[in-house]
């Protein structure tokens, strides 16, 4: 016979997961309801203390949803003069890794010249869904090693 303790973590368990690829199966037919609905499962289910695995498929749902979601908008205006910065390195312009605080916030443009030929040259909508992909997975890689340290270190 099964313990109920064991019954229970199991049952438990495969609700996280049930949860955790719920948002996948919205994200099909819409980005930003599966990134929501994503972020709102986290939520709730980090007063449960989810395994790693759930809570990164549930991170790359959020990270997709979003960058989907961020890449499809009209241009705002730091995005414009990123593309433009992008598309002047993409024309050979170096000068323009300078450019950004004179030089001192040289890794964004960085990035941009050693993503370039592995990506090729972008429309302004995948450069924005790239970069909204990349600032997603650095900051969640932060919370895995970080933050998720210093809280559990908190309580």
């Amino acid at each position: 016979m099964v313990s109920t303790d064991v019954s229970r973590w199991n049952l438990k368990v495969s609700f996280e997961y049930f949860l955790a690829f719920f948002p996948w199966a919205i994200l099909p037919f819409s980005a930003p309801l599966a990134f929501y609905t994503g972020l709102v499962i986290l939520f709730f289910l980090s007063f449960l203390y989810p395994p790693r695995s759930v809570r990164i498929i549930l991170a790359l749902c959020i990270i997709i949803g979003g960058a989907v979601s961020f890449g499809d908008t009209a241009l705002i205006v730091d995005r414009v003069n990123y593309y433009n910065s992008y598309t002047a390195l993409a024309n050979g312009d170096l000068e323009q890794l300078f450019v950004w605080g004179k030089g001192v916030e040289i890794m964004t443009p960085l990035f941009w010249l050693v993503t370039l030929p592995i990506t090729g040259y972008l429309d302004h909508t995948y450069f924005s869904m790239m970069h909204a992909v990349v600032m997603g997975i650095l900051f969640y890689i932060w919370v895995e090693k970080y933050a998720i340290r210093i809280i559990q270190n908190m309580g």
